[in-house]
């Protein structure tokens, strides 16, 4: 089952990720030891697909409305994006 979700980079000491958020889904929430994959909409063409893989996780966080995760060179916000 996927879920929708925006991922926010919050830093990062690369600049592989173009934009600071991404909108997509995802099949699983980050979890430590594994990569974190987010496929959203193409920034180069119409009706292609962004592929977001990042390094493994190292920590999670959960909060009240977010979670918060890091990897090897970054750190982000996953926001869950309920469907309208």
């Amino acid at each position: 089952m996927c879920m929708s979700g925006k991922l926010k980079r919050l830093k990062s000491s690369h600049q592989n990720l173009r934009t600071d958020e991404v909108e997509g889904e995802y099949a699983y929430n980050p979890e430590v030891g594994k990569v974190f994959i987010l496929i959203g909409e193409s920034l180069s063409f119409k009706g292609g697909k962004r592929w977001i893989e990042t390094t493994p996780v190292k920590t999670v966080e959960q909060l009240p409305d977010r979670i918060r995760f890091t990897t090897l060179y970054s750190t982000y916000e996953l926001y869950e994006v309920k469907p309208q």
